[in-house]
């Protein structure tokens, strides 16, 4: 697909998590250009075969000397018939999949054609695998020197919206590929993985995507290095996340500033709730605390029903019954109930909310009576 007409493309984060590519830098490449073509007039779904131009291949991969014939054609040849033969294999709970990505494919030298003939695999990877929110540029990667810096950025980018995020170190040594030598030298994989860091966050910053930098922190268990915390201090732009689709929910983003924030709220409940009620979704949404409200349509109904049960407890008859709701919210937001009710015995904190709300709005009712 295509964003600002370039290449990028679309992954599901919980597949991108658990996958083991198991390909070289530059198999990794071309397996990023296959995936950024769906969705472009480079790729036929019906007939499932991708057809670009040489000199496209050669400017979107930046081989420069792949549309001359020269040394590039042959290795990129070579590289094509060694990902034919390997697979993408996604551990997932409840299978093991296992996803060849090319079947034939040939270079027509008359019209300097690429011509790939893609898997029944592949197919289902780009409906099923492909529908997700790690987003990922075809520039940034076609930049990086190494692919345990690509294997990086698709984490990273799948993690995208969390300020951190602690996970097993044979995980990540996995997940990035590195050699088994490593494995029991820890000097080792600090140094690849201090060079993979320092060279996503200098294209990251170079595109202007993340303001500050990535960083990690090694842990201890005993004597051995057992887990590594990786710090994604990515404040990020409204308009970063248009692209999503506003696919994820307000309180999972961080954002730069309280307006891009708003902005992004309104904009989501307009998508998902369009024009109908939207007064009765934004007022909730900014008055519900993040800690106990997920932004789920079924638990802002249940709230609702609740203050429109109990919103004549407001005495002010120049208020309509949205401002009431907003009031009759904040008011019990302020009063900390929530924090300090004395029956929590639900895990839920959503739920913990909803019952020391109502339990407080028959208080304010009784009081008033």
């Amino acid at each position: 697909m295509k964003k600002d007409n370039e290449l990028c493309s679309q992954k599901n984060n919980e597949l991108i998590q658990n996958y083991a590519w198991n390909l070289n830098k530059s198999e990794l490449k071309i397996f990023e250009y296959l995936c950024c073509c769906v969705n472009t007039e480079h790729y036929n779904k019906e007939k499932n075969i991708i057809r670009a131009s040489i000199k496209n291949m050669a400017m979107e991969l930046n081989i420069h000397n792949l549309a001359d014939g020269g040394i590039d054609y042959k290795r990129f040849a070579d590289t094509i018939k060694k990902l034919r033969d390997k697979s993408v294999i996604v551990d997932t709970e409840t299978a093991i999949k296992n996803i060849a990505v090319i079947g034939d494919w040939e270079i027509d030298k008359r019209t300097k054609e690429f011509i790939c003939y893609m898997t029944h695999s592949f197919k289902e990877f780009t409906t099923v695998f492909s529908q997700g929110y790690t987003f990922t540029e075809l520039k940034l990667i076609n930049e990086m020197m190494s692919k345990y810096t690509i294997n990086l950025y698709y984490l990273v980018q799948s993690w995208n919206g969390k300020e951190h995020i602690t996970v097993d170190i044979n995980y990540l040594r996995k997940k990035l590929q590195v050699p088994k030598s490593s494995y029991d030298n820890i000097g080792k994989f600090k140094q690849i993985l201090d060079n993979s860091v320092d060279e996503l966050n200098r294209l990251i910053q170079h595109y202007n995507h993340i303001g500050d930098e990535i960083s990690y922190e090694i842990h201890k268990q005993g004597k051995k290095y057992s887990t590594i915390t990786i710090y994604l201090h990515n404040r990020v732009s409204v308009n970063d996340y248009i692209f999503y689709d506003y696919s994820k929910l307000p309180i999972e983003i961080s954002f730069e500033t309280d307006e891009d924030k708003e902005i992004y709220i309104d904009e989501w409940i307009e998508h998902h709730y369009g024009s109908i009620d939207y007064e009765k979704y934004y007022t909730l949404f900014t008055a519900i605390p993040e800690i106990v409200h997920k932004y789920k349509v079924d638990k802002v109904d249940a709230i609702f029903s609740i203050v429109s049960e109990y919103v004549n407890i407001i005495n002010d008859r120049y208020a309509d019954i949205i401002m009431k709701a907003e009031m009759l919210i904040n008011r019990f937001n302020n009063r900390k109930w929530y924090n300090n009710y004395e029956k929590n015995t639900e895990k839920d904190a959503y739920l913990h909310y909803l019952k020391s709300f109502e339990c407080w709005c028959e208080q304010q009712k009784k009081y008033k009576q």
